[in-house]
């Protein structure tokens, strides 16, 4: 039988089931969720490593961050870029949609940024950086977001102005380098 995915993209519709992405250096992969494994998309346009990535249901479908310093919206019914962010100095290495805002954070370096969705549009970073190389973020119900960096920095944010309401460190565990102190990975409980 001819896989489902295949007559989704012949007729240039949306995947209704879960599409499941992967990326290597600059290229993003979007497989086909239907147990075939073939590749359905091969997304390219980052010049160099794409780090973080997002996924919705509504336009646009895949948000990616890269080494290249550059967010890219890509439309997943024509496998092309809608509209590629620059706004950022340094890599863009986590990324995180609003719950229910159409909206979504992406976290670098040099600061912390906040976007609106579908286009892209800037509105505003976050009122003092946080020092260190983020590399997670997470966004909850009650417009907090928490940004984690390789310092072992986590930031706690109000989503709607920007401002950094608690700073915490992590303890570096006995026995280990300051090295291991990083965040790499965050996340709220759903209720």
């Amino acid at each position: 039988a001819p896989c489902t995915a295949r007559r989704y993209k012949a007729e240039g519709m949306q995947l209704e089931a879960q599409h499941y992405l992967h990326c290597r250096r600059p290229l993003i992969n979007a497989t086909c969720p239907f147990g075939c494994g073939l590749q359905v998309h091969c997304l390219s346009g980052h010049d160099q490593t794409v780090c973080s990535i997002l996924s919705q249901a509504g336009d646009p479908q895949v948000i990616t961050g890269s080494h290249d310093s550059t967010i890219r919206l890509w439309d997943l019914r024509t496998a092309k870029t809608m509209s590629t962010l620059t706004f950022h100095k340094k890599s863009v290495r986590a990324m995180a949609l609003h719950p229910f805002e159409h909206a979504f954070g992406s976290a670098s370096a040099d600061n912390i940024k906040k976007f609106a969705l579908p286009r892209g549009e800037f509105l505003h970073n976050t009122l003092i950086p946080q020092r260190a190389i983020v590399n997670a973020m997470a966004i909850n119900q009650d417009n907090v977001m928490v940004t984690g960096g390789d310092n072992g920095s986590l930031w706690f944010w109000d989503w709607t102005s920007g401002h950094c309401f608690q700073q915490n460190e992590t303890l570096v565990q006995p026995g280990s380098l300051e090295a291991e102190a990083g965040i790499n990975a965050a996340g709220f409980d759903v209720r």
